[in-house]
């Protein structure tokens, strides 16, 4: 796990000093080395930093070369099944220099080509090579978005990259400014979606995703995408949840291989409690498991947690955060995240990764587990309002348009702050039906909220990244989960989980994400896997007999910290005045007018609403004012 950079100028001006500062803003991504190399002729830079995790010693190195030195690599994640791919080349005549994953990348490369080598892999990864004789480079993503990747095009053809925005907002070809449609898919969804970044100019590169640029040109292609692709078990259901299992179990044992001390997260949820009994039975005794809670909130996790570890018996670290302390440290979020977040667990996963990195280097994780088996409640909401809709009939349709058409007509209204909720039962098509369970601001509020340039909302702004995700010809629960493999999980928990982790120089491991479990379950009939109540049936029915039975009756909690108490310990006018006068609409940015409306009493989600626009004043003060963010958002700082 590390953190990668690097600059690719057609002219020959790559230069040190850049690409030094560029590197040592993901010092906290690699605490244990780092490296820089150029290109002799100065058309390309890679930098490293190093945590080191899989042979500690300095023959991995990097930028990592092959023997002739003409294909150089730096290299963000883990391979899992780099031994059977190391064998294979040695089988070959490949030699090798280290005991590091990071090595079959480049003999891989070289003996498949990047089309070659990408199927074969199995890990989490974002990494760089430069191809000197080609003088062409290539940036790939892991399938499901585990390890991030940003980019940027350069007047004159050139390229920089990195593994967090910060990197990249050192080089002088980038301005720091916000970008409208970042900051508009941030409104609708509470994370920045798909390729989208807040920064003008810079991208991200999606999952599933490779980017080859060569003599000033690029290109972007899917490498891996996931289908729907059901078949029939000749065992029955019995056969499909042994399936599961042993998936499941092989992909923790993967996920246990380190030089260095591995732990686990332990909320005392289903998906937690699944990793923690693997990792125990791999490793036998003497885990290391970790857990937070708070005491206005959180207390069940704690409780749990104790309970499973005391049934398992890992060695157990917990920390009960007190709502007052934990307040304060808020603002910090926008100096970990690079770019706001909605999500209010995002605190209490780096507060847990402190605890953790007193112990250990690597932390499993459940994370994952709710995407891949189902198991939030808008599934259920979202299949509740199917069947209601159903009922309906062909009645639906011009039922439908008269409610679309009332409830457009009371926008204006102090009700209509709540009218866009019976879209949920009456909205055209799902993406429209879904948002109202899942989002935040519709292009109608963003179009009064934003000012200035940003205000240009078309209609169904709101909506593309469910558009663009939604499979109308899937059964409802495969496309469901299709928008949150696709969006939620890559833009929202999975860059909360790495931002947070290495933040505290920690190297987050997600099994349940293995892309073999992930394909497996989306070659079941879809009532196999979930009817979309969003209780996990399958994964607990896996797990029975190794997790504790009061965790698998256990209602689903989530890991939310409770933000609404946060909040409420201070007085909710003087955080609304503190956006009224705050960086945001002094800059033209918002219009404080509209905030009145936004946030009264009858507004849906209001609370929600409140807490993303202070997450986002807290950004935008840090990444493009270069001030302290405070608490109080017109305050002069924390």
């Amino acid at each position: 796990m590390c953190g990668i950079t690097g600059w690719i100028d057609r002219q020959g001006r790559v230069e040190g000093v850049t690409l030094r500062r560029m590197c040592d803003q993901l010092a906290h991504r690699g605490p244990d080395g780092e490296g820089l190399w150029i290109d002799p002729l100065r058309t390309a830079g890679l930098g490293h930093r190093r945590l080191a995790i899989i042979d500690l010693s300095d023959a991995a190195a990097q930028p990592m070369p092959n023997e002739e030195e003409d294909l150089w690599l730096v290299f963000n994640g883990e391979i899992y099944n780099f031994r059977g791919l190391r064998r294979e080349l040695e089988g070959t005549g490949h030699r090798f220099r280290s005991g590091t994953d990071s090595e079959v990348l480049l003999h891989g490369y070289e003996s498949w080509g990047i089309d070659g080598l990408l199927p074969r892999l199995n890990g989490m990864f974002a990494f760089a090579l430069w191809d000197a004789k080609r003088q062409e480079l290539h940036l790939v993503r892991d399938r499901l978005g585990i390890k991030p990747l940003y980019f940027a095009l350069l007047p004159g053809g050139g390229l920089v990259f990195g593994s967090q925005p910060r990197a990249l907002l050192e080089h002088s070809g980038l301005r720091r400014a916000v970008d409208p449609g970042g900051l508009q898919g941030y409104l609708a969804y509470g994370y920045v979606p798909h390729e989208r970044t807040m920064f003008a100019g810079m991208n991200k590169l999606r999952p599933g995703h490779a980017l080859s640029w060569r003599a000033g040109e690029h290109s972007v292609r899917r490498w891996w995408e996931l289908e729907y692709a059901p078949g029939r078990s000749g065992g029955g259901r019995a056969a499909i949840v042994e399936a599961v299992r042993e998936r499941i179990a092989d992909a923790v044992k993967l996920r246990m291989v380190a030089d260095v001390p591995v732990g686990s997260f332990l909320s005392g949820g289903v998906d937690s409690s699944t990793v923690t009994a693997e990792a125990v039975r791999w490793t036998g005794s003497g885990l290391d498991t970790f857990c937070v809670g708070f005491d206005s909130g959180g207390e069940d996790d704690v409780r749990y947690a104790r309970m499973v570890s005391e049934r398992l018996g890992s060695r157990h670290h917990e920390v009960v955060m007190d709502a007052a302390a934990t307040r304060a440290l808020l603002p910090r979020m926008a100096e970990v995240l690079d770019e706001p977040l909605y999500d209010p667990s995002a605190l209490a996963t780096w507060i847990l990764a402190g605890l953790a990195r007193r112990h250990v280097t690597v932390a499993l994780s459940g994370t994952g587990g709710d995407e891949v088996f189902a198991g939030y409640g808008w599934f259920a909401s979202q299949a509740r309002y199917a069947r209601r809709r159903a009922r309906l009939g062909p009645a639906a349709g011009p039922i439908g348009a008269l409610v679309r058409a009332a409830a457009a007509a009371l926008r204006p209204t102090p009700v209509g702050m709540r009218a866009p909720g019976v879209l949920k039962l009456f909205g055209r098509d799902q993406p429209e039906r879904s948002f109202p369970i899942r989002g935040f601001l519709d292009s109608w509020e963003m179009g009064r909220l934003l000012a200035g340039e940003f205000a240009d909302v078309s209609e169904r702004g709101h909506l593309w990244v469910h558009e663009r995700t939604w499979r109308p010809e899937w059964p409802l629960v495969p496309a469901l989960l299709n928008h949150d493999l696709n969006a939620f999980l890559p833009d929202n928990c999975l860059v909360l989980l790495d931002r947070t982790t290495m933040a505290r120089g920690l190297e987050s491991r997600v099994p349940l994400l293995d892309h073999r479990l992930v394909e497996e379950l989306f070659r079941l009939p879809w009532e196999e896997l979930s009817p979309g109540d969003g209780d996990k049936r399958l994964l607990k029915e896996a797990v029975r007999g190794f997790v504790p039975e009061e965790v698998l009756a256990r209602p689903k909690a989530g890991f939310s910290p409770p933000f609404k108490v946060w909040l409420r310990q201070g007085d909710l006018d003087e955080l609304h005045r503190g956006l009224l006068a705050g960086a945001l609409a002094e800059d033209g940015v918002i219009n404080p007018g509209f905030l009145e409306d936004l946030l009264q009493r009858r507004a849906l989600r209001r609370w929600n609403k409140l807490w993303m626009l202070l997450n986002l004043e807290w950004w935008y003060r840090r990444w493009i004012r270069h001030e302290e963010p405070s608490l109080e958002p017109g305050g002069e700082g924390a």
